[in-house]
This record gives C-alpha cells, structure tokens and sequence, in this order.
C-alpha cells in the first residue's frame, strides 16, 4: 500500500516543480509517500506570493483531509506573506486547525542551520 508509513504532503511554491520528486523518493524510505501540490510562484510578485499563501493554507487543510501524516508548507517567500514573525505559533495553530503537525520549510532550514552551527562550534572548542 502506498504510504502505510508515511504520508508527507508539501506545498511547493514554484509553478513548476521537477526536481523535488525526483529527490525525494531518492531518499525517502520504501512505504513513505509525497502529497504534493505546486503552487503559483513564477515572478515573485505581492499579488503571486499572496495567492500562494492562501493556496498553501487550502493545499494543507485538503491533505490532512485526504490522510497526510504532517503537512510542510515549502519555500521562504510563503512564509514571509505571513509576516515571518511568528512562525512557531502560526505551525502550532494549523496542527491545531487541521488535525496533523504542520511545520513550515523556514523553521526546518532555521533548525537545521543553528544545529549546525551548534556543532560546528563544539568541534572548534574540542
């Protein structure tokens, strides 16, 4: 059955997307699935990044719907549209709202980032 492990949905901003697929199932273990939508991202306009928000937020409540296991909302402009303040309690509040963890491409590189730079700074102090 596909995705009796996991199912991922992501909301990826460009228009056309064609190398993230490819990638994923590259690294994705057997049983874990893609739920994928693109959304409306080509020149990066107000009016572009704005209706991709919105599309993120429909794309998200419609894959919890359809049985993702955690929804991730891709691509920094996205996040950026809901004001990139807060975004800690915005993925707290979509969990919330559509019933499965919802985290957002910014945190993910922001976590992934200070790790980083958490052990690089433990291998200069060794």
């Amino acid at each position: 059955m596909y995705g009796n492990r996991a199912r991922i949905g992501y909301t990826s901003p460009p228009m056309i997307t064609e190398v993230f697929p490819y990638e994923f199932y590259k690294m994705a273990p057997a049983g874990v699935t893609l739920m994928l939508t693109t959304l409306t991202l080509v020149t990066r306009s107000k009016d572009e990044v704005a209706k991709s928000f919105e599309m993120s937020l429909d794309a998200a409540r419609k894959m919890a719907k359809a049985g993702a296991t955690v929804v991730m909302l891709g691509g920094n402009p996205i996040s950026l549209a809901h004001g990139g303040g807060d975004l800690q309690s915005f993925q707290d509040q979509m969990s919330r709202e559509i019933g499965v963890p919802v985290l957002t491409s910014t945190m993910a590189q922001t976590k992934a980032l200070r790790l980083r730079s958490e052990e690089h700074t433990s291998e200069l102090q060794s």
